[in-house]
């Protein structure tokens, strides 16, 4: 979120101030879901869950006993991750396999 003053000009803003409300950029995001479209290998791989691309590589973490042999498409998983450009990079996942 930004905070922008200025005047209108020509059907445009010209800014004199602007003010980023939260400049951190780097928060986590959170998805849970059923994999689908699992391609790659342990040093790069990808996969959907729902329409949200979700990428990861060599360092991915995988918790509670879960490993890349468990991701499989129709498994539900839990991923914590950061948005990248169209995708979300897998920092942590855990593979639900019950």
């Amino acid at each position: 979120r930004v905070h922008v003053k200025g005047q209108r000009s020509n059907g445009s803003l010209l800014a004199s101030l602007v003010r980023i409300q939260n400049p951190k950029v780097d928060l986590p995001v959170h998805i849970n879901g059923i994999v689908s479209d699992l391609t790659g290998t342990p040093l790069a791989f990808q996969f959907s869950i729902g329409d949200r691309l979700i990428k990861g590589d060599t360092n991915t973490a995988f918790q509670g006993n879960s490993r890349f042999a468990d991701l499989a498409n129709g498994k539900r998983v839990e991923v914590t991750g950061q948005l990248k450009d169209g995708f979300v990079y897998a920092l942590r996942i855990k593979v639900n396999n019950n």
